[in-house]
C-alpha cells in the first residue's frame, strides 16, 4: 500500500495545472491524503456505471481516491498572525494538506445531510425511528454515513465528538465500513522526525536537560547572532555530525526541567502549584535568543518551533503536530464534534530526495548520517526544504545500517515512541494512541510510471526535491480539495499510468501573508477581507462549521429527541459565538485529553500556547 499511495499523491500532483507548482530554480514538500475505498464503493465511474474489466493493479488502483493535498515550506511570524483567523498561519504542506481534508470532509458531511433530507421529503413527512433509518441509509456516500441520535455507532466508536446534546442533537458520522486514511510526504517532516540519528548518550541527556532551560545569559544571543551569520549548508558539517532540522528547540520550552517537573508532580499536594507556575510564566513571544544555536548539537526526542524571518514563529514542527494526530487524530476540536470516533491514519508514507551532485561526501565511519540543509540558505529561513537527504549509500553508525531504516527509526521516535507511555497512562477513555503503518519510500523509484519522463527520481520530475538548479525553497502553496465522493471519476491517460480523480478545486497562497495568491497584502495585526482569505484558514473553516451546524439543526426532529422549545434559545447557540468559544463547546473530550497530554512532565509540555486573542473573533452574520 505504501508504494500505492505515494504514486497515487504524486500522480494527482502532476495532473493539476501549473499554478503555485515551484518556479524553475524552487522546490517544495508535497503532502497528500488518499482514502482506501472498499472495492464495491470504488468500482464505479462516479456515475453508477461500472469500470469495464481491467487487471488486478489497475483495479487497485482505484481503490485509492486521493482527497486532499498541500504544498509548502513556509510560516508565518507570530506578528503577523491574522486576528480573525483570515490567514494561514502554517503553511508547510502536511498542514495545509490536512486543512484541506478537513474542507473535503465538511463538504461531504453537508451532502449526507442534505441526502438525508430529500429522502426524508420524499418519504412524506416526518420520519420514525425506521423510517429514519432507511433515509439514513439512502443519505450515505462512499466515505461517510449518517449515524441517528441514539444509534451505536457500527465502527464502535463512542468518544469522537461530544457537543452537547441540546445544540447538535446529537447527530453524528463516521467512515464507511473499510475506508481509511493514508498520508504521503515527499520528504521527513521537519523536526524529530528529520534528525535520523540520536547523538551519543551523555550528549542527548544534556542537550534534553536544557530543552525547559530559560535564555539567561548573554552567551544566548551570541549564540542566535552566530547562528544567523553562518549558512545552513557551512554549518551543517561543523557539528558533531548527527542528522539536523530547521526545526528550533526552544530553550524556553517550559519554566521548569524534566527533573524539576518529575520532582514536583510527585509531591502530594504540589499539582496544582505545578499548573499556577505554568500559568504564572506562560510564553513569551519567542526571539532568536531562546534557540539552540545553530552549530550545537540537536536533542532527539523534544518539541521543536518552526522557523522564520523576522520575529519568531508560533507554530510547532510538523513532527510534533504528527505526534499529536496520532494521539488524537486528525479532526480538530471542531470536526471532533460530528464524528463517533478520532480519525487516525491508517498509514504514513515518507519520500526521500534523491543525491545531489553538489552534496558533501559521506561522513567517515563511524559517524552517523546527516541530512544537510541546502547550500546557501541561511539558517533562520522559513522553510522545510532546508531537511534535505545528502546521499543514499549506506548510513554509518546507524543500525540496521541504511538510510531506509534510519528513516523509519526517526519517523517511528518522533511521531510514536516519545509519547507511547504518555498516551498509555494519560489518554481519557475514547482516545488511543494510533499506531500507522510507517513506509519510507526511497530516491530510487523512477518517475516514469507517474510523471511520464524517461527517468530520474519522482520528486526531481515534479519539481519537487532540492537540486543543483533548484536551491530555493517555494514561497507559494498550493492546495486542492477533491470533489464529494459520489462524484469520484477517473482517468487515466495509458495503461503505465496511475489514474487520478477528475475534478475538484485548487488554489494558490501566498507562504508569506497566509493569503489567497494574487489578492495583495494586509497589515499586521488587521482583520482581512473575505475576498483575500483562503478556503482552509481559521475562519473559512469555521465558516463551514456553523453551516453544518445550522444545516444539523434544521433536520426533522426523531421521537428519540427533545422538542424544540426545550432546546437552548439561540443567542446561546455556538452556531453565532466566537471561535475560541466553539472549539471548547464542541467536543469536550478533545480538549481534556489535550490538556492530559500537555501536564508536566509530559514531552508535550514545551508545546507553544496560541494567545487566545488570536481565536476571539467572530463571523460577521
Amino acid at each position: 500500500m505504501d508504494d500505492s499511495v505515494a504514486q497515487a499523491v504524486l500522480a494527482t500532483f502532476a495532473a493539476l495545472p501549473k499554478k503555485a507548482k515551484p518556479q524553475p530554480h524552487e522546490h517544495t514538500v508535497l503532502a497528500g491524503i488518499a482514502l482506501s475505498l472498499p472495492a464495491d464503493s470504488s468500482n464505479s465511474n462516479g456515475s453508477g456505471v461500472s469500470l469495464p474489466g481491467a487487471e488486478q493493479q489497475q483495479q487497485q488502483q482505484q481503490r485509492l481516491a486521493v482527497v486532499a493535498i498541500g504544498t509548502g515550506t513556509k510560516c508565518l511570524g507570530a506578528s503577523q498572525r491574522a486576528p480573525d483567523g483570515g490567514a494561514v498561519n502554517d503553511c508547510h504542506g502536511e498542514v495545509l494538506c490536512r486543512r484541506a481534508l478537513l474542507r473535503w470532509l465538511y463538504c461531504e458531511m453537508q451532502l449526507v445531510v442534505e441526502q438525508y433530507n430529500l429522502a426524508v421529503q420524499q418519504a412524506g413527512g416526518p420520519p420514525d425511528a425506521a423510517a429514519a433509518a432507511e433515509a439514513a441509509a439512502q443519505a450515505g456516500t462512499p466515505v461517510l454515513r449518517l449515524v441517528l441520535p441514539g444509534e451505536a455507532s457500527s465502527n464502535g466508536g463512542s468518544a469522537g465528538g461530544e457537543a452537547p446534546a441540546d445544540e447538535l442533537g446529537s447527530w453524528r458520522f463516521e467512515l464507511q465500513q473499510g475506508v481509511q486514511a493514508h498520508l504521503y510526504i515527499s520528504q521527513p517532516p521537519c523536526g524529530d522526525a528529520a534528525i535520523l540519528a540520536s547523538p551519543p548518550p551523555s550528549q542527548h541527556s544534556h542537550a534534553a536537560a536544557q530543552q525547559c532551560s530559560p535564555p539567561s545569559t548573554s552567551a544566548n544571543h551570541q549564540d542566535c547572532n552566530l547562528a544567523g551569520s553562518a549558512t545552513a549548508g557551512s554549518a551543517a558539517w561543523a557539528g558533531a555530525g548527527f542528522g539536523r532540522t530547521g526545526a528550533k528547540r526552544l530553550k524556553g520550552a517550559a519554566t521548569l526541567t524534566p527533573e524539576q517537573q518529575l520532582a514536583a508532580a510527585s509531591m502530594p499536594g504540589d499539582a496544582t502549584v505545578l499548573q499556577q507556575q505554568q500559568q504564572q510564566q506562560q510564553w513569551h513571544l519567542p526571539q532568536q535568543c531562546d534557540v539552540e544555536g545553530y552549530a550545537e548539537e540537536q536533542a532527539v526526542g523534544v518539541v521543536r518551533r518552526k522557523p522564520g524571518r523576522g520575529d519568531a514563529t508560533l507554530s510547532m514542527s510538523c513532527s510534533d503536530k504528527l505526534a499529536r494526530w496520532c494521539l488524537q487524530g486528525m479532526q480538530g476540536s471542531l470536526l471532533g464534534a460530528w464524528l463517533t470516533a478520532p480519525l487516525h491514519l491508517a498509514s504514513i508514507t515518507i519520500g526521500l530526495p534523491p543525491a545531489r551532485s553538489c552534496d558533501p561526501p559521506l561522513p567517515a565511519s563511524g559517524t552517523p548520517y546527516s541530512l544537510a540543509p541546502v547550500a546557501g540558505m541561511a539558517a533562520g529561513s522559513a522553510s522545510e526544504g532546508a531537511d534535505v537527504a545528502v546521499c543514499t549509500a549506506e548510513v554509518s553508525g546507524t543500525a540496521p545500517g541504511n538510510l531506509v531504516a534510519a528513516a523509519e527509526a526517526a519517523l517511528r521516535r518522533a511521531l510514536l515512541d516519545r509519547t507511547a507511555e504518555l498516551a498509555a497512562q494519560r489518554l481519557p477513555a475514547g482516545f488511543r494512541q494510533a499506531a500507522p503503518q510507517l513506509h519510507i519510500h526511497p530516491p530510487g523509484a523512477k518517475a516514469a510510471a507517474t510523471a511520464g519522463s524517461d527517468g530520474g527520481s519522482v520528486c526531481q520530475a515534479l519539481d519537487l526535491a532540492p537540486s543543483a538548479i533548484r536551491t530555493s525553497a517555494g514561497g507559494a502553496s498550493l492546495v486542492w480539495v477533491a470533489p464529494p465522493s459520489p462524484e469520484f471519476q477517473w482517468k487515466q491517460k495509458g495503461p503505465a499510468l496511475v489514474a487520478t480523480l477528475v475534478g475538484g478545486s485548487s488554489e494558490g497562497i501566498t507562504g508569506s501573508s497566509g493569503l489567497k495568491a494574487g489578492s495583495g497584502k494586509v497589515g499586521a495585526g488587521q482583520a482581512v477581507p473575505a475576498a483575500r482569505q483562503s478556503s482552509v484558514c481559521k475562519a473559512a473553516l469555521f465558516r463551514q462549521w456553523q453551516a453544518l451546524a445550522a444545516a444539523v439543526a434544521s433536520l426533522p426532529l426523531l421521537p428519540t429527541q427533545r422538542p424544540k422549545e426545550e432546546q437552548l434559545p439561540p443567542k446561546h447557540s455556538l452556531r453565532v459565538c466566537s471561535y475560541r468559544a466553539a472549539k471548547q463547546a464542541a467536543c469536550p473530550s478533545y480538549r481534556e485529553a489535550w490538556q492530559r497530554l500537555r501536564q508536566p512532565p509530559s514531552p508535550l509540555a514545551g508545546w507553544i500556547p496560541k494567545p487566545a486573542a488570536l481565536e476571539d473573533f467572530a463571523l460577521p452574520a
